[in-house]
């Protein structure tokens, strides 16, 4: 479970992730704001984790977005 303040790290068995500016079901779908690549570093703004969900807003490269906390892996 990541926290608020966790350091985290995109797990390197992906080629990259989409990040996105928003989370959840919306009409149409997110376009993604961009990617993150395997290693990347980011801190954790929010997760949805706690309520059962599989969101977490991070800040990574000097952009902040919402990834799959599938793909991230705490940072030690």
């Amino acid at each position: 479970m990541f926290s608020i303040g966790d350091l985290v790290r995109m797990k390197k068995v992906y080629s990259s992730t989409p990040i996105f500016s928003t989370w959840g079901n919306k009409a149409g779908g997110d376009k993604p704001i961009g990617t993150i690549q395997p290693g990347e570093i980011g801190i954790v703004l929010e997760t949805t984790e706690p309520q059962g969900g599989n969101g977490t807003r991070i800040m990574v490269s000097g952009r902040i977005g919402w990834v799959n906390l599938i793909f991230l892996e705490n940072e030690t």
